[in-house]
């Protein structure tokens, strides 16, 4: 009778030690973390150095690798290419590290992983149970796969051109820059987001990288030209026509070597261009022209949607500037991990 008493008192004991122990997780996660959202500003990292990470920003909250200190002893992975949330799950593509992460938004704790990819990019929901990962280096592996997201996991792929990279959905159509990566490509190709086939493409400059839907439900593409004299320019296409025109050269080349180069105002009405300084166009003014907003030289631009705050993200001093968006003044700075190439802020 006392040997069965005994083993109940130590059955109890460690259960009391491991709710303990949970209680302690939980107080610092939210010492970490808050699932109320914040700034997650996407890190690269250095490369070959599995550094690749999230910085994130939430009030007193701030956690330069997020992923990293909530997932110890698990590393997150080599480049951070990009970060993306779809309803309560995120997901992080880890270029280099050829793998998708998924992480309960809730915890930021790692739910998920699809490994065994050649070169992930970008991936952008589609509809309530799919999405797309743009995939390819320009000498292989250039498609879609498309992603079951009650499963994630991989269930089909599509074609598309070289080195496919950022999204854009407009209506019925879902965009993807087909960036070349290290080879030339020059198209946007078009796909139905119903039935998930290639139904067109449009031409534009050479490797286009980055998209944007201004509010009439056109695009503004950034094409960063190549290493072999074509220059870097900006393409606007009118969706209702498929009609593409040359908008901007940079006669001066580039003063960064980003891609996150092009963000859009919440209301769609002000683009803003990343340089040597950053810019901003009027999309409904009668001719092309970009005014200097802010003396800031970033690796990659955001924009805060609930805000309208503009983000700049600065490659060499590893950190995130945050700007009034109408005087392009300095609200608040943000220190960050390697490499941070761009922000999602988010809001729950």
């Amino acid at each position: 009778m006392m040997k069965v008493f005994f083993k109940k008192r130590l059955f109890i004991a460690a259960l009391l030690g491991l709710a303990l122990v949970s209680c302690e997780k939980d107080e610092e996660t939210k010492a970490l973390y808050s699932p109320r959202g914040g700034y997650f500003v996407i890190c690269e990292g250095g490369f070959n150095l599995a550094s690749g990470d999230v910085t994130f920003k939430s009030g007193s909250i701030f956690t330069p690798s997020l992923f990293n200190a909530i997932n110890e002893p698990n590393v997150l992975g080599d480049i951070l290419q990009s970060f993306n949330m779809i309803e309560h799950t995120g997901y992080l593509v880890v270029n280099n590290s050829q793998k998708v992460v998924s992480v309960d938004m809730n915890t930021f704790k790692k739910s998920g992983e699809i490994k065994g990819l050649s070169y992930p990019r970008y991936i952008h929901k589609v509809s309530a149970t799919k999405a797309l990962l743009s995939n390819g280096n320009g000498f292989g592996g250039d498609k879609l796969y498309v992603i079951d997201l009650p499963t994630f996991k991989i269930t089909d792929s599509i074609t598309v051109g070289k080195g496919p990279e950022t999204f854009a959905t407009v209506g019925s159509n879902v965009y993807v820059c087909n960036s070349g990566a290290w080879a030339d490509d020059s198209t946007l190709s078009v796909i139905n987001a119903s039935t998930l086939n290639v139904t067109g493409s449009v031409k534009v400059g050479v490797n286009p990288y980055d998209v944007e839907v201004d509010v009439q439900g056109n695009l503004w593409v950034y094409c960063a030209g190549n290493w072999s004299g074509v220059k870097s320019t900006i393409y606007k296409v009118t969706t209702a026509t498929g009609k593409a025109e040359l908008k901007y050269t940079f006669e001066g080349g580039m003063a960064t070597y980003g891609h996150n180069l092009l963000a859009m105002s919440p209301d769609g009405k002000t683009l803003y261009v990343a340089n040597d300084k950053i810019y901003k166009v009027d999309i409904n003014a009668a001719s092309f022209s970009m005014v200097e907003f802010a003396n800031v030289n970033c690796y990659g631009i955001s924009t805060d949607s609930y805000t309208g705050d503009v983000l700049a993200c600065d490659a060499t001093a590893k950190k995130c500037v945050v700007l009034d968006p109408v005087k392009g003044d300095v609200v608040t700075s943000i220190e960050t991990g390697e490499n941070p190439n761009s922000v999602l802020v988010i809001k729950r």
